[in-house]
């Protein structure tokens, strides 16, 4: 880092932006509110959700509340919990849909994971259960990337395994089930493994997870990375990077260094980062006495957000503290005062203002209700804002649309802002401008597979400003080239023949076909007939082959066939196209000419 720009980190503090908010009661119920969760979409539509329940049981009917600009919606039943609901946790998208993951159950005995999402224009999704446990899951984390959604919980082992393990599911958006195999990301044979926190670039998984031999601890906090489908028995476990750790949080940022914060019972919030492969040593953020708890972390545009607790006992208070990457840790600041229950969840906006939500007592009625408040935290320098930070496309066989990324300056002061990438097959327009106050520009993101291995390519946006304190700005970029699709071949046409001298005869089927001129790579091509249940392989042929004549064919059957496009891999399409040829007994002999007779012709389009 160069001279200028450390001193400009050092010097953050001085330019923080004031701006805090009023703190609101959501919840405004009577019964016990907790366990709540809050995302923000790109449009600014906050959603927070939480538990609804009997005093101190932390389980129960989900609830939620809406904000648009400045109006709360009313409070209204999520209505998607079959038993009793559990620890809610909220991602959102690009596209501005939210993604709730969550644990439902009567007891600790048989609670699973369920996933289902939210879109403010038409309401919530139905809930899918991603996985049938044979006794106990619970503390599920979500991560939404490009078009994949993926789901990490601790799960409870049956015999020979006493312990628990951390697993994991993914899918893409729009499939309709969850693959029936999780991940076993921790091989802990008889150990704890719990409470895992991890962050996704494209398929790669870095996550952080409790370990240790009893229920309640002493607990190690480790820590793994490799790509999704590994062999993670397979993988290094790195650490312990901390004896006596409680519920980490892990974010990701720009140049995918981690960055951990945990609870412990030492009265301290420590924070622990891997900047370019390596750990460093581990700090203290928190400066009074904090209790043992579950603390949140949140990252967006070069910007970190903790929130904890601190002070006594008997009267605890919410806090936060800010870091942008390449500086240090901000003194914690006051969120909430007393009567602090607990359970924070953060969420950093596009315009780097940070949501908070946590239970509180002494709410209506005296019960436990869930408070929010906005906080801004961005610096006042020119500071660049991208949005998404991350871009996921998969390509089979047609290129993609283009996808629009949002650049802000949140700051007071203008800017100048140059875009380059690092491959040939990603492009960006435009590749300059300049941005004012609080402005923001849409860039269009195209990417071109044509030529492109079948793989996954990953590539970086970087958006530069001699202005912005926290130039530069990279974006992700990951393509995931699949092969491309087989289409049946065209135009299968048959006609049956018959094939006559004085002393034979004989009758044939004379097919032909044409390549599918939307396939790539074809190699073969192979014929079945069709009896019925049965399939019977008849002959294969090589791509420049459009013709063949089967011998000897009966004269009062109906031929069923199959034919199917192969290409270089050895796949074969999920359609191939059919024919079928009648019986005839139309064979009038004033009508036939010569030795060979065209019967019929049955043309299947």
């Amino acid at each position: 880092m160069n001279v200028k720009k450390t001193l400009i980190f050092c010097l953050i503090s001085i330019f923080l932006v004031s701006g805090v908010f009023g703190k609101e009661n959501i919840s405004q119920n009577a019964t016990w509110s907790s366990r709540p969760t809050v995302a923000v979409n790109k449009d600014g539509i906050v959603l927070a959700v939480w538990v609804e329940s009997g005093r101190e049981y932390e389980s129960g009917p989900f609830y939620y509340r809406v904000k648009k600009g400045d109006n709360w919606s009313a409070v209204k039943k999520v209505g998607i919990i079959e038993r009793t609901g559990w620890t809610p946790l909220l991602e959102v998208d690009s596209n501005g849909i939210f993604h709730l993951t969550y644990s439902d159950g009567y007891s600790v005995y048989d609670r699973e994971i369920y996933y289902c999402n939210y879109d403010p224009d038409y309401g919530w999704s139905d809930s899918e259960m991603i996985h049938q446990s044979p006794h106990n899951s619970a503390w599920p984390k979500i991560n939404v990337v490009g078009d994949r959604i993926h789901i990490g919980w601790t799960h409870r082992n049956t015999s020979p395994y006493t312990g628990a393990d951390i697993v994991m599911l993914s899918k893409r958006m729009g499939e309709t089930t969850w693959p029936p195999a999780y991940e076993r990301i921790s091989w802990s044979a008889y150990d704890i493994s719990g409470h895992i926190a991890f962050k996704m670039r494209g398929d790669k998984v870095f996550c952080t997870y409790m370990e240790g031999t009893l229920d309640h601890g002493p607990w190690n906090l480790l820590y793994k990375e490799a790509l999704r489908g590994s062999d993670w028995r397979s993988v290094p476990v790195e650490g312990p990077l901390y004896g006596n750790a409680y519920y980490p949080e892990l974010e990701l940022d720009d140049d995918d260094n981690v960055h951990v914060v945990w609870g412990n019972r030492e009265g301290i919030m420590p924070y622990k980062q891997k900047v370019n492969g390596a750990w460093r040593a581990s700090e203290v953020i928190s400066n009074q006495y904090t209790p043992r708890q579950m603390p949140d972390l949140r990252y967006k545009n070069s910007i970190l957000v903790a929130a904890f607790t601190q002070g006594s006992l008997a009267n605890v208070d919410l806090y936060y503290a800010v870091k942008v990457i390449g500086g240090k840790w901000e003194n914690p600041a006051l969120v909430a005062e007393g009567n602090v229950a607990g359970h924070p969840r953060v969420w950093i906006d596009d315009d780097a203002n940070a949501h908070f939500v946590w239970e509180e007592d002494g709410g209506v009625g005296g019960a436990r209700d869930i408070s929010y408040q906005k906080i801004a935290v961005a610096p006042s320098d020119p500071f660049l804002a991208l949005d998404p930070q991350s871009l996921s496309f998969t390509v089979e066989g047609v290129n993609p649309e283009p996808v629009s990324i949002n650049v802000k300056n949140i700051g007071k002061k203008l800017l100048n802002y140059t875009v380059k990438v690092d491959q040939s097959w990603l492009s960006v327009t435009p590749i300059s401008g300049k941005l004012g106050q609080d402005e923001g520009h849409e860039l269009l993101c195209t990417v071109d597979a044509v030529g492109l291995e079948e793989k996954v390519h990953t590539g970086i946006i970087e958006v530069s400003s001699k202005e912005a304190i926290n130039s530069p700005r990279k974006l992700s970029v990951t393509l995931e080239v699949l092969a491309p699709p087989i289409y049946p071949p065209v135009n299968f046409t048959g006609e049956v023949m018959e094939n006559k001298s004085m002393f034979y005869r004989e009758y044939m089927q004379k097919l032909t076909w044409e390549a599918n001129p939307l396939n790539r790579n074809i190699e073969k091509y192979r014929l079945y007939e069709i009896d019925g249940l049965n399939t019977y392989f008849v002959a294969e042929f090589p791509a420049s082959t459009f013709e063949y004549s089967r011998r000897h064919t009966l004269k009062g059957k109906t031929y069923a066939y199959e034919l199917w496009a192969v290409d270089d891999q050895g796949r074969t399409g999920n359609d191939p196209a059919v024919l079928t040829l009648g019986a005839s007994s139309l064979f009038d002999k004033e009508e036939k000419e010569a030795n060979t007779t065209a019967i019929k012709s049955y043309i299947v389009k």
